[in-house]
């Protein structure tokens, strides 16, 4: 049991991006085959009993957590508070690249939003969604670093948990209110888990130069 613990934990990057990549390449398959309205359907079906003017209320308010003036404010205060000059570097730039990626992916893909089940209203294309693939990323992160850096294993451990609810809270948000369909969230989370495993491994590598120097 111990092996198999220890080989998941060395392989754990290229396991989270050989899943990753597999997710994603089937949602892509069934999205251009027209087969994924199913899927979509039965994932809203589970949020739609939910709907009342609390839910909503809650749900608008995690969604906001994960809005680009939240992410930017939270972002400058981050750096403001950070010692480290890779890390002050390394957490804006991976919420500009990530945000890159998607606007870059959404017009490849170009597919329309949900039509009349928006609680809200959003204009761009649907998939995939910006807020589950650049919130995974940037939360991602900040799990990274306090995985890494906290060594206080209960407080470690409650943010580490608390910011993937947060990212979980977010990404669901986005189906409740109507603007995403349930595909787009999953390939946005898909994305996102393949790029922080390779941003994270860059940053690894350049802590570690700026440490050696």
């Amino acid at each position: 049991m111990e092996k198999i613990k220890q080989f998941f934990w060395e392989n754990r990057r290229i396991l989270m991006i050989s899943v990753s990549i597999v997710l994603f390449l089937i949602i892509v398959y069934f999205l251009a085959s027209n087969q994924i309205q199913a899927f979509d359907e039965k994932v809203y079906s589970f949020f739609r009993p939910m709907i009342s003017g609390q839910v909503t209320i809650l749900f608008r308010v995690i969604t906001a957590t994960g809005g680009a003036v939240f992410l930017v404010v939270f972002t400058l205060l981050l750096v403001l508070f950070r010692k480290e000059k890779i890390t002050r570097i390394a957490i804006p730039l991976n919420l500009v690249l990530v945000t890159l990626l998607n606007v870059v992916i959404k017009e490849i893909a170009r597919r329309p939003r949900p039509v009349d089940i928006g609680i809200i209203e959003e204009i761009g294309f649907s998939f995939p969604s910006a807020h589950a693939m650049v919130n995974t990323a940037f939360y991602g992160f900040l799990i990274y670093l306090i995985f890494c850096n906290e060594k206080n294993k209960t407080k470690r451990n409650i943010l580490c948990i608390s910011l993937t609810l947060l990212i979980l809270g977010i990404c669901s948000s986005r189906i409740y209110l109507g603007v995403h369909y349930a595909s787009d969230v999953l390939a946005g989370m898909c994305l996102s888990l393949i790029y922080l495993a390779i941003f994270t491994k860059w940053y690894k590598g350049m802590k570690q130069k700026s440490l050696e120097g």
